[in-house]
């Protein structure tokens, strides 16, 4: 997984064993799945149990031997690589060649991981392309390139005193493009012009970060689509998994949240059980979670026990 791309099937079949390990009761019978697999792969400060997502971890992890790629292009790997694949280019404009290995073509996705997020660090400004990199803090430059505009950053500084051309970034660019040059530093003394990683403040490529990086839309589309019309906040999960209990208990009080308990309303739903009334009272409402925790008078009665007694903390009893 660290060196070669993993085939997106074999993935999911990965992950589809991992996921009936997780739910089934035992060696023989397949458990409810009370949760899908895409909510349990978000994070634990989102609500999920921080299982990985295979693809985009494979692809993380990819990403950094693309990374090491680009940070050590005289390595022996690296020249070999260069000329096998990409003699007269750049790694990252190199193109599969026509009978590719599956080592480059891992590589190749490794670096189209990374290539978006990629931004550069000036130092005299002579590697980076003004309109291809990225080296502005938002991004790519924007807008269409006039006629007179250099191709390289290295042309928009006077090299005597390594400042920006503020005369000619006048005539270039608009008044926020200009404000935004501005701010970056230039400091040709101190470091050539180099790569970084913006998702660490250090700048180096971590897979932890990638795999993050990776994983940003696709846990905002899960939070999104969520079904129940209240999302518990981040900071209930945090403090949930920073509790002093065993982690049996911190995984129900997780299920126990997410709604994802056999009560018979839930069964009910799931047509395992004929009815929904909860057995325990003769209220006949539903076995929901907050009938069967709180609002239940058999719940009741054990939460009143003098030993117990949690009503001492609400300002008055729980009522249907």
């Amino acid at each position: 997984m660290l060196i070669f791309k993993i085939p997106i099937s074999l993935c999911k079949s990965i992950e589809r064993k991992i996921a009936r390990f997780w739910w089934q009761n035992d060696s023989k019978r397949a458990g409810i799945h009370w949760k899908s697999w895409e909510a349990l792969k978000l994070r634990k400060d989102l609500g999920g149990l921080g299982f990985r997502d295979l693809v985009d971890f494979n692809k993380a992890m990819l990403g950094k031997q693309a990374w090491r790629l680009l940070q050590q292009p005289t390595s022996l790997w690296a020249t070999l690589f260069k000329g096998l694949y990409y003699p007269d280019q750049d790694f990252l404009k190199a193109l599969p060649s026509s009978k590719p290995s599956w080592g480059w073509r891992s590589l190749l996705a490794g670096r189209d991981t990374i290539s978006s997020k990629i931004q550069w660090s000036i130092g005299d400004g002579t590697k980076i392309k003004i309109r291809e990199h990225c080296w502005l803090p938002t991004g790519k430059l924007r807008g269409n390139a006039t006629v007179d505009e250099p191709k390289r950053v290295a042309d928009l500084i006077v090299p005597e005193s390594n400042q920006w051309n503020r005369p000619l970034l006048d005539h270039l660019f608009d008044v926020e493009t200009i404000a935004e040059i501005m701010k970056i530093p230039i400091r040709p003394q101190y470091m050539t012009d180099h790569i970084i990683w913006p998702c660490t403040a250090s700048g180096k490529y971590t897979v932890k970060s990638a795999y993050s990086f990776l994983r940003q839309d696709q846990n905002t589309s899960i939070l999104n689509r969520a079904s129940s019309s209240y999302q518990p906040p981040p900071s209930l999960w945090k403090k949930l998994w920073k509790l002093q209990i065993p982690p049996k208990l911190k995984f129900f009080l997780w299920s126990l949240h997410q709604n994802a308990l056999p009560t018979k309303d839930n069964l009910f739903r799931r047509n395992i059980c004929a009815d929904p009334i909860c057995s325990l009272c003769s209220t006949q409402q539903p076995e929901t979670l907050e009938h069967l925790f709180l609002l239940c008078p058999w719940t009741s009665q054990v939460w009143s026990h003098s030993q117990i007694n949690i009503y001492q903390f609400f300002p008055q009893k729980f009522t249907d």
